[in-house]
């Protein structure tokens, strides 16, 4: 047992002391802990590394706060988990940590770095994790604290090599069951919900998509390993024994595997098993008896990715080839099994134009979705829309140590509209939706099936309505 908290794993988000109040954050808000790092923390754990967790977003004080956290428990190494959104957060965060504590390493992860590993150099990391990141970093916690510098065997670590980087083998965990769950007892936050009142967490049942959707840059894509369905069940019931009540499924597509599936809601029947949950997964990759099993064995929602009204857009550019029809038919079919079915939509695509967002719009209405969600199209790394964008030379291939320097993130954006009219028109769509008297009506006195729900769901319209007011 090591003696003191030797690793801080960092959450870089956005800093709570620059968030300006807009409408439906509310709404948006981190609802469950960051699961990566909880599964970093369990397998360090487990060899009786002592570790912490600080998450960027929920410190009032953003990194100055973040920093008296650091130098109060002095870690020999901080992991840093970076999205290509906050680049320039986690630029300034390091530079703060290597202000203050001279002798902590730190280590970089996550989606940006996976697809980038040169970001080690332009974030002035000392090392980078590619991949599946559990056991790269344990080999590497562990040779630190044990003043080695062989680091050549560490799988998936990226080392600085002079101005440059090296990259070491690539190794991915085929048995997902080996690792232990979540360190969940480390997230020290309030587990919060806009759709039901408990206690709340998320779950992931398997790593990767086999889908080659273009603007996606989902780490391992093309590959997809599934933990076994006693694993899932096992964690379920823990869950349950620990008092939550609800699980957010995080799989990019959890039933693309239709028996594992039906094999998993079976035994959730079978177990009486009380979790209610939620998964995201493709309109292709459900049917009425699944849905209905799925609804029997507690699963409330279901959000799909839509992307767009447009079937050109979506089958030819975004390659997800999925008629509208069939659209049409799964979101009627979900309803009718008794799930609330969201449409996720990602808002102008390069080849978009206004005729298609205003029919995607005019779609949306046709679906009768329960929930609607709204994104930009972000040009992200490890994607087929971000490759032709640099083919093209509409950015450079130094694009992001330019937004680590405080550059906007690159968008997808068409000719014919400019980024301020797409943000504006993205947030009248969720405004003229969500603050639709009828949605506002069945949201409250329809969908929610208890007290204390229902308390909750008028409590964040109350917030989000003084929100919208100022």
């Amino acid at each position: 047992m090591y003696s003191k908290q030797e690793v801080t794993l960092i959450c870089a988000s956005e800093d709570s002391s620059k968030k300006r109040s807009s409408l439906l954050r509310t709404l948006r808000e981190r609802t469950c802990p960051p699961l990566g790092l909880l599964y970093l923390a369990a397998v360090l754990e487990k060899e009786k590394i002592k570790v912490g967790i600080i998450d960027l977003a929920r410190l009032k004080g953003g990194i100055r706060q973040a920093i008296q956290a650091i130098r109060s428990s002095n870690p020999s190494v901080i992991g840093i988990y970076v999205t290509s959104f906050e680049l320039s957060l986690v630029k300034r965060l390091i530079s703060e940590i290597r202000n203050n504590l001279k002798g902590s390493r730190i280590v970089i992860g996550g989606p940006h770095v996976n697809y980038c590993p040169d970001s080690v150099v332009y974030l002035n990391a000392d090392f980078g994790i590619i991949s599946d990141g559990e056991y790269g970093l344990l080999g590497l916690v562990k040779e630190l604290l044990n003043n080695g510098s062989n680091f050549m065997d560490i799988p998936n670590l990226i080392t600085r090599s002079g101005n440059g980087i090296r990259v070491n083998g690539l190794k991915m965990i085929e048995d997902l069951d080996s690792l232990p769950f979540p360190a969940r007892h480390l997230w020290p936050y309030r587990f919060y919900s806009p759709l039901i009142a408990g206690k709340i967490t998320s779950a992931v049942t398997s790593r990767g998509c086999v889908f080659q959707c273009s603007f996606c840059g989902v780490p391992n894509k093309g590959t997809l390993r599934a933990r076994s369905v006693a694993s899932v069940i096992e964690e379920f019931g823990y869950l349950q024994k620990q008092g939550f009540n609800y699980v957010e499924l995080l799989d990019d597509t959890f039933t693309y595997d239709r028996n594992r599936v039906k094999l998993f809601c079976e035994t959730l029947i079978e177990k009486r098993n009380d979790l209610k949950w939620t998964c995201l997964t493709r309109i292709d990759c459900v049917d009425k008896e699944l849905l209905r099993l799925m609804n029997l064995a507690k699963c409330t929602h279901i959000k799909y990715g839509i992307e767009t009204g447009s079937e050109f857009i979506r089958n030819k550019i975004m390659k997800k080839p999925i008629a509208n029809v069939q659209i049409e038919n799964v979101i009627r079919e979900t309803k009718g099994a008794g799930i609330f079915a969201e449409g996720c939509f990602m808002l102008a695509e390069r080849e978009e134009s206004l005729k298609d967002i205003r029919f995607t719009v005019e779609f949306i209405k046709k679906l009768k979705l329960d929930y609607i969600d709204f994104h930009l199209t972000w040009l992200v790394p490890g994607s087929e829309i971000l490759k032709k964008a640099l083919t093209e030379q509409r950015i450079t291939s130094d694009v992001w140590e330019k937004v680590a320097d405080g550059k906007q993130v690159p968008f997808s954006t068409p000719d014919t509209v400019t980024l301020p009219e797409i943000i504006a028109l993205r947030k009248k769509i969720m405004r003229d939706f969500y603050f639709n008297p009828v949605f506002l009506f069945k949201e409250i006195f329809t969908r929610t099936k208890d007290f204390p729900s229902a308390i909750n769901k008028i409590m964040i319209l109350l917030n989000v309505l003084n929100l919208h007011r100022r």
